[in-house]
């Protein structure tokens, strides 16, 4: 008969039943169980589990159970560990069925029949294929654990509606946003309409096979998006992907650090460097005339030895305070030295230097008029650099008159 052809040819182990007893047994069945198919044809299933060769089967109440159910066309399946007559382990995978034309139900493989008759068993080696699935497993729930611990940050797949498709993270049923509630969602109408707008054009870029990253705020914080492609096996994109990182706390080290690095940890005015880096960029700019003014703290030897360092210091917060009233928010005012100051006035022209000048020294007078702390007061020299002329040269004027004003000042009684 024509499924006999079929049976023989079989690629997985199959058996043919009446009731619980082999009656035929196919070349893969003897080479799945390593032994002449003769020693396995009149076995009973019972006695082929009672052999060491299969493990626990189900009663023969079950089995006659389930071959009813597969004789109305049910699929059922049972997977069974089994052994070779050399003591290699396998597992394997039972399904039930019917065999067209005999009236008895066996085990088959996974398909559906015309219901009656006898059956067909195949035995198909699944251990691999068990493996495999355990590994797909572990992958798996490796994959959430290290989605979920990932660090302040959370993974999102969408389709190229930008719907999304998965949403993954600790942190974002932390946020009020489990995942149920996003998934099948689209990213629009998830996020506030000028959060998507942004990085809208990065998400169509990742379904297009781009990639890229953008620093987005958002409730206050700031996150990293970065968006790229999912591809398949063939190296068809076939969603896109962001992972999304809150990197508010960088951010705020990263200006901290900024912000140490460009000023005076006593005064809070710019530092030297700070002070030498722009006086470089204003050199080659367009923002001439520049005025300099050179300025330094009298009397400050004195309060120290007197009073102490800590008082000292003081005077020089009160001092950069001085300054820092007495100039525009554009001005470079900075700390260059112990007592030293200096200010870059860009577009300050020597007649607007002068009347700056003037200012600082009714600052200073209206600041040491109180009886309740030391006095501040300033040795003043300013210079103006016109556009071909060296802002160095021009430093090295401000500071030779602030020289001669101090000298000036410490003639007066």
């Amino acid at each position: 008969m024509r499924w006999e052809g079929i049976f023989q040819s079989a690629p997985d182990a199959a058996f043919i039943l009446e009731g619980e007893r082999i009656v035929a047994a196919n070349r893969a069945a003897a080479n799945l169980f390593g032994c002449p198919h003769e020693e396995l044809v009149g076995l009973a299933m019972p006695e082929l589990a009672a052999s060491g060769r299969l493990g626990t089967l189900p009663s023969a109440e079950a089995i006659g159970d389930w071959a009813a159910h597969a004789r109305l066309g049910e699929v059922w399946r049972l997977v069974l560990s089994g052994r070779r007559r050399d003591g290699c382990e396998f597992d394997a995978e039972f399904c039930l069925s019917a065999l067209p034309g005999k009236e008895r139900q066996v085990l088959l493989s996974v398909r559906k029949h015309a219901a009656g008759g006898p059956g067909v068993g195949l035995l198909a080696d699944v251990t691999e294929r068990k493996k495999e699935d355990e590994r797909s497993r572990a992958r798996e729930e490796h994959y959430r654990t290290l989605v979920n611990n990932f660090p302040d940050g959370a993974l999102v797949l969408f389709d190229t509606d930008l719907r999304v498709m998965l949403a993954e993270s600790a942190a974002l049923a932390a946020g009020g946003f489990p995942k149920e509630s996003l998934e099948g969602r689209s990213l629009a109408a998830l996020l506030p309409a000028l959060t998507f707008t942004m990085i809208e054009p990065n998400l169509h870029g990742a379904v297009a096979g781009q990639e890229s990253a953008l620093e987005v705020p958002f409730g206050g914080r700031i996150y990293n998006v970065h968006a790229r492609p999912v591809r398949g096996p063939e190296g068809e994109v076939v969603a896109g992907m962001a992972v999304v990182q809150d990197i508010t706390a960088r951010k705020r080290l990263e200006d901290k650090l900024r912000y140490l690095s460009a000023h005076d940890p006593l005064t809070n005015l710019f530092n030297r460097l700070f002070f030498e880096e722009e006086m470089a960029r204003l050199a080659k700019g367009r923002h001439f005339p520049v005025s300099i003014v050179s300025a330094d703290v009298d009397g400050l030897k004195g309060v120290n030895d007197r009073l102490g360092h800590a008082a000292g210091d003081e005077l020089l917060r009160q001092a950069a305070e001085v300054l820092r009233i007495s100039f525009r928010p554009g001005d470079v005012v900075a700390r260059i030295g112990g007592d030293e100051f200096a200010v870059l006035l860009p577009g300050a022209s020597i007649i607007a230097g002068e009347s700056v000048l003037a200012r600082v020294r009714r600052n200073e007078n209206a600041y040491s008029a109180s009886d309740d702390r030391p006095a501040v007061h300033f040795s003043l020299g300013l210079a103006t650099a016109e556009e071909g002329q060296s802002l160095a040269e021009t430093l090295r004027l401000a500071d030779s008159r602030m020289y001669r004003n101090k000298l000036e000042r410490s003639k007066k009684p």
